[in-house]
């Protein structure tokens, strides 16, 4: 299993568990613009990266929990760390709060890729590049951060747009295989 794929499965378990339980999350994953303005507002970790940390740190009792886990380099680099709001021109629903906002927002000013989690619903969703998928489950979640990180291997720049292109293609083979299932059934 390489780094990547670590990440990608400690991320999406934790995204589930957290979805579950309804504890509210911000998880960055860096690409190549430095987040070291927003690391440095955080608390430095530089710790493994497991699913544990994520459900420990995101836990609403801990001084942790409100801000973003910022990984770099498949290590979590730092914790409750302050993220830009989004400018809101790229906000189609007015009732988002301020973790939807603060995930847009990183999105907007870095190549990065946001993981937010819902306080209020559970509610999965991934912000990048100023755009946001919502409603997403832990497959789901899981072809996007695939996708994200064999672009960021295989080229030097983010195609957003193929991604995206990627992971709703791959989210309508699954749903149309779940539909035809049924059918058979």
């Amino acid at each position: 299993m390489t780094q990547d794929e670590r990440v990608i499965d400690a991320v999406c378990a934790a995204a589930a568990r957290l979805s579950e339980r309804r504890h509210g999350a911000l998880i960055v994953l860096e690409r190549r613009d430095s987040l070291d303005e927003f690391i440095k507002t955080g608390v430095p970790l530089n710790a493994d990266i497991s699913p544990q940390l994520f459900l420990t740190v995101f836990w609403p009792k801990t001084e942790l929990h409100d801000g973003a886990v910022i990984v770099r380099r498949n290590k979590v680099a730092s914790a409750a760390s302050v993220l830009p709001l989004s400018s809101g021109r790229n906000l189609t629903d007015r009732k988002l709060g301020t973790r939807h906002r603060a995930g847009l927002g990183i999105s907007e000013v870095s190549d990065g890729l946001c993981v937010i989690v819902s306080e209020e619903t559970g509610r999965i969703s991934v912000a990048n590049r100023g755009r946001m998928i919502r409603r997403l489950d832990a497959n789901r979640l899981r072809t996007i951060l695939t996708a994200f990180y064999n672009n960021a291997q295989a080229e030097n720049q983010w195609p957003w747009t193929g991604v995206m292109t990627r992971a709703r293609d791959e989210i309508t083979r699954l749903r149309d295989r779940r539909t035809s299932g049924r059918k058979a059934a």
